[in-house]
């Protein structure tokens, strides 16, 4: 009897686990508007922002780890949505030198270096857009968001526009919508325990990488080595 009561326990345990969390479901369309025209772009991400308890990375919590290879003279995923707190590692898959350098503050560069399936890191403790570049290879890029955000509330949204963020906590939020080099739409949410909220379509402007210079501020073509 004990040792069925056991396995009932365990059964039961792995049951709860895989039942859905509890909360609200956030669902809604980002469309892509270039002017008046919707135009096609997959990097676009939302995410909730607590307005009552901001999710800011606190001591003793487990932070959060992103990869984004330099592989193929590019950087791969070029863009990334991320709390704030989380280091971003940069192996170097080719077998040639990069560089992995910012030029928006916090500023930082780390140096070159050539094949390294480990590489280096860079941990990002301030809300913003990260602009990263390569020094070497100019069409080398990459954006990051640094959000104050719960990275279970954020999403990529599907190739037809739609997401769905799940197992939202009662509370009042911003769901933002946003894409690199490009302005946040922020909608008001409002979570109640176990509801779906459906949020207005958003129209989401979309803007291009500005030209950038090498971390030197000097055209690429004029870098002497």
């Amino acid at each position: 009897m004990k040792r069925l009561l056991a396995v009932l326990a365990i059964v039961f345990a792995a049951d709860s686990r895989a039942q859905p969390s509890a909360g609200a479901t956030v669902t809604g369309r980002v469309r892509a508007m270039h002017g008046r025209d919707e135009v096609k772009r997959d990097e676009i991400y939302v995410y909730l922002e607590q307005l009552d308890k901001p999710h800011r990375r606190t001591a003793g919590a487990t932070p959060k780890r992103e990869t984004i290879s330099q592989k193929g003279e590019k950087f791969e995923p070029h863009v990334l949505v991320v709390p704030i707190g989380t280091t971003v590692w940069f192996p170097n898959l080719d077998h040639e030198e990069h560089n992995v350098f910012s030029p928006t503050s916090p500023m930082f560069d780390l140096g070159r270096y050539n094949t390294d399936p480990h590489g280096k890191s860079r941990q990002l403790d301030d809300a913003g857009e990260v602009e990263i570049y390569c020094d070497v290879h100019k069409q080398m890029w990459a954006r990051v968001k640094v959000v104050d955000a719960d990275p279970r509330f954020i999403a990529q949204i599907a190739r037809d526009g739609t997401y769905a963020i799940h197992g939202v906590p009662p509370g009042k939020y911003k769901l933002h919508a946003w894409s690199y080099a490009s302005a946040d739409v922020v909608e008001r949410v409002d979570a109640s325990q176990g509801a779906t909220v459906n949020v207005p379509t958003l129209n989401l402007q979309i803007g291009e990488p500005r030209p950038h210079l090498n971390k030197n501020h000097q055209e690429y073509d004029k870098v002497v080595y």
